[in-house]
């Protein structure tokens, strides 16, 4: 390994690293002081995953076994969420979809002979339950809602503050997009997995309800602001109808029924003008979009049929998506209908799919597209039937999920795996909470929230 690889281009100085892992520390220790060991395991699974692939010329080389210090990482959080949320594992029938899909990967892998990519596609999805469990327990711990979004908001304090470093210093990422974009992601591995990792802390942000409304535009602004210099498009307009949500419906609460009507028109209005100037000046980065819809029915057509300039559209991304689907329904009819195997596209095809649903229909056939597709249908109709009050923030952060689910592949990526369990947590916390009869969902948290208050330490901000 190159020692002075630390100093590539798309890289942070080591001293500037440094800065970014005191800011972390400090920062962990404050949020920590106190908390229940379920938002312990929470806050550390998340900081630590994305504080490592600052350092990932580090992280990402093979330690033991073939495996990186960012896969042994994976690994521990995976192995304590689960002894953590053992006994909730069968609890939530919202998850049955989800064993329906590893079913469909589990039979597609042994019937392919494919069990080397099962062992990381069971992961991802041990990780997505654990993390979502992990929230909705988090967020049944405190009904007040008040102190658990600042605390677990600080995760993405160093984060932030290194991609300001990289502002500063114009350091660029200018190495990983066909169209010469520019990106300033502090270092981070990737400008779309730094992106997924800023419209996560956008996602929390306004998915909860305990922090006031100028508080939570304030912290959702410097997210979105973030999002823009980071320059992934698919990620971008994924923060779209997040960033709308909250100032357009989120904006009129609080306030009596006419005043909230003025005040959404005044923020609609103020929406509409900065919301002009992004596509402004992200113009010719979003001109593949038109150019696309204008004729998208020929661009279905075998990848040896693309010219030069549908070659272009996307980044490449149609040749991509064609070259995948045409390759799965050229084979046999098993191939169609289970796929190849899970992570069947690594050594196959040069790059990823980039569309989560075009590399399923390789990986898993059209039988695991359902299976998927049920998944997120199932919890994007539980954001949509919640009697809950934050009901437009889950419904938001599932369109936006979606959206990047279209253009990029946040299934393959811990970053992404956390942001969809992220929503998909809230989305069945709020979804039991609406219905519950009593302050607490789980007995545990009653027993602590009784325990604290007799010891006298019971605080709420």
């Amino acid at each position: 390994m190159n020692p002075y690889a630390i100093f590539l281009p798309v890289m942070l100085p080591l001293p500037m690293v440094a800065v970014g892992l005191v800011v972390w520390f400090i920062v962990t220790v404050r949020a920590l002081t106190g908390q229940p060991l379920t938002m312990k395991f929470l806050y550390l699974a998340l900081s630590v995953r994305f504080m490592a692939n600052f350092l990932h010329t580090y992280t990402a080389y093979p330690l033991i076994a073939g495996q990186s210090i960012n896969s042994l990482l994976g690994l521990a959080i995976i192995v304590s969420g689960l002894l953590l949320s053992r006994n909730h594992l069968i609890r939530y029938r919202a998850f049955l979809p989800v064993l329906v899909f590893i079913g469909v990967m589990i039979f597609s892998a042994l019937y392919n002979n494919s069990t080397s990519g099962l062992l990381n596609a069971l992961l991802r999805q041990a990780l997505f339950i654990v993390v979502a469990i992990s929230f909705v327990r988090v967020l049944d711990s405190d009904p007040r809602d008040g102190s658990f979004p600042p605390r677990l908001l600080s995760i993405f304090a160093a984060p932030i503050v290194m991609q300001v470093m990289s502002l500063v210093f114009n350091i660029r990422n200018t190495l990983t997009e066909s169209d010469g974009s520019e990106s300033f992601i502090g270092g981070y591995l990737h400008e779309g997995v730094f992106s997924v990792l800023l419209l996560c802390g956008l996602s929390i942000t306004v998915l909860s309800r305990g922090m006031p409304w100028r508080r939570a535009t304030l912290y959702a602004t410097i997210f979105f602001i973030a999002i823009v210099f980071a320059n992934y498009r698919t990620v971008l307009l994924a923060s779209v109808p997040i960033m709308a949500g909250h100032l357009l419906i989120g904006s009129g609460q609080g306030f009596k029924a006419d005043m909230a009507v003025l005040v959404r028109i005044l923020v609609g209005v103020a929406t509409v003008v900065i919301g002009i100037l992004l596509f402004t000046f992200l113009a010719q980065r979003l001109t593949d979009i038109a150019t696309a819809a204008s004729d998208i029915s020929s661009l279905f057509k075998p990848p040896e049929l693309f010219d030069s300039q549908d070659r272009k559209l996307f980044s490449g991304r149609i040749l991509i998506w064609s070259d995948y689907v045409f390759t799965t329904i050229s084979g046999s009819m098993s191939h169609i209908l289970i796929g190849f195997g899970p992570d069947a596209w690594e050594g196959t095809f040069a790059k990823y799919a980039h569309n989560v649903y075009v590399s399923y229909i390789y990986e898993f056939g059209f039988i695991g597209v359902a299976a998927h597709l049920m998944v997120t249908v199932s919890f994007f109709w539980m954001a949509i039937s919640t009697k809950h009050s934050r009901r437009w923030a889950v419904v938001a952060c599932h369109i936006g999920y979606s959206m990047v689910s279209l253009g990029t592949m946040p299934t393959v990526t811990i970053e992404g795996v956390i942001l969809y369990a992220t929503i998909c947590g809230y989305t069945l916390y709020y979804r039991l909470a609406s219905k519950q009869r009593t302050p607490f969902l789980l007995a545990e948290n009653a027993r602590h929230f009784a325990s604290r208050a007799r010891r006298g330490k019971l605080r709420f901000s």
